[in-house]
């Protein structure tokens, strides 16, 4: 596929599709009714530049989503135990792991979560006694075998990763990845080496696996604790029936990659900004590093930038600071119209970073609604702004509102009506 489209078109059409699938999850018409779907989103996925499978990215997103859900799934809600997991995953996601890395970086990933611990030395150590699932009916390892079982896996661990190496050069062997990783999961669950912290240690272990193949760790949330642990009984019971779980993983993995990537792109401004308004006002941005403010240099700068826009068949409005009050420092911007779902538009003002650097506008003092959009405006001179997010850039020069006659107020109203319904 990724030779008849581009990597761009291919993001596009694996956007859509995820959209698709998150609407149909929630309305709870996803799950166990399309049993190939998420197998085909996986392999869209991997027909992406490794370049826009940064996981880097994944990581950042993942820790920030992951901690609480984890938490709520295992009832663990100490501040030591939250800490504790975010540095076993800040390793898990480390190079470090990677040296020596076998089965018995379990002991590791298990110290590493205990670190936090008012007493931290109970982590990284197999049990010595037996324990039980209380009304499951499952029957754990024997303590006493503990090592034994343990050395066993590994067999299954370097299998796992001698096969990572062969997906990297053929994609159509990440579903036997997935199933044995998951199978691995399943082996070390029963085996429950540990007196406590099993399940966060194991998925941990499982999540650095799927990270070795480029896939997103996945995480399981609080609404789907029940069919979590029910899949679980299936694998490790009687039944030992692995069916439930392998799909199970399947979406976990399809919603990793959907709220960890594909969700952050669509919502970015940098993935949402025709690429060419982004290079052809960053061009601007960086060659004012070195001038000096003016009104002149503002305006000689919008008439540049307004004409090449207008040449390029991009439809663009200008507007300045004194049609809403003339008492702020008179500064133009220009505003893009293009169609999106929430009828965003491109505000463009590569003096922005100038401004704030000359204290004609106190950027830092916004709310978070604005902030994102602001960042991007500094670097890139461009941000895709919503009506609210509009409103609240203009007032960043109307420090003098509260102050106004009712005239100077009402003439605001008129020019913002008038730019956000242009």
């Amino acid at each position: 596929m990724s030779n008849m489209i581009d990597d761009k078109e291919l993001l596009m059409v694996i956007k859509e599709m995820f959209l698709g699938y998150n609407e149909r999850k929630k309305t709870s018409s996803l799950y166990n009714y399309d049993r190939n779907l998420p197998k085909l989103l996986i392999k869209l996925y991997y027909e992406l530049d490794e370049s826009n499978r940064s996981l880097d990215e994944l990581t950042d997103n993942f820790i920030h989503h992951y901690i609480n859900s984890e938490c709520v799934l295992e009832n663990t809600h100490e501040p030591f135990e939250k800490d504790g997991l975010k540095a076993m995953y800040e390793y898990i996601h480390s190079e470090e792991i990677n040296q020596n890395f076998s089965i018995f970086t379990l002991l590791d990933l298990h110290s590493k979560l205990y670190s936090a611990a008012p007493y931290p030395d109970a982590g990284g150590h197999f049990r010595n006694d037996n324990v039980y699932l209380p009304t499951t009916g499952i029957n754990l390892a024997d303590w006493r075998d503990i090592w034994r079982l343990i050395k066993e896996t590994d067999y299954d661990v370097q299998d796992i990763m001698a096969l990572s190496q062969r997906v990297k050069n053929d994609i159509s062997l990440i579903f036997e990845y997935i199933e044995k990783c998951v199978a691995l999961k399943c082996k070390l669950i029963k085996i429950h080496p540990f007196w406590d912290g099993n399940g966060r240690t194991v998925r941990g272990f499982i999540n650095r696996l799927f990270l070795n193949v480029g896939l997103p760790s996945i995480y399981v949330s609080e609404n789907e604790d029940q069919q979590y642990r029910d899949a679980m009984q299936k694998a490790i019971g009687e039944e030992s029936d692995l069916h439930s779980i392998i799909q199970f993983y399947y979406y976990k993995i399809c919603d990793s990659i959907f709220e960890l990537d594909i969700y952050p792109k669509i919502n970015s401004d940098k993935f949402n900004l025709p690429e060419q308004v982004i290079n052809l006002t960053k061009k601007y941005t960086e060659s004012l590093q070195n001038e000096e403010l003016s009104p002149a240099l503002n305006r000689q700068i919008c008439d540049d930038l307004t004409a090449e826009l207008t040449s390029l068949g991009i439809h663009n409005e200008r507007y300045c600071t004194t049609q809403i009050d003339e008492t702020v420092f008179p500064h133009d911007f220009i505003l893009v119209y293009y169609k999106t779902k929430d009828n965003s538009r491109l505000l463009i003002d590569p003096m922005f970073s100038m401004l704030e650097r000359n204290g004609k506008i106190e950027a830092e003092k916004v709310g978070p609604v604005l902030k994102n959009a602001l960042e991007n405006l500094k670097n890139n001179g461009v941000a895709s702004i919503s009506n609210i997010q509009l409103h609240a850039y203009i007032d960043l020069f109307n420090e003098y509102e509260k102050q106004q006659e009712t005239s100077i107020v009402l003439a605001k109203k008129r020019a913002i009506t008038k730019i956000t319904h242009s």
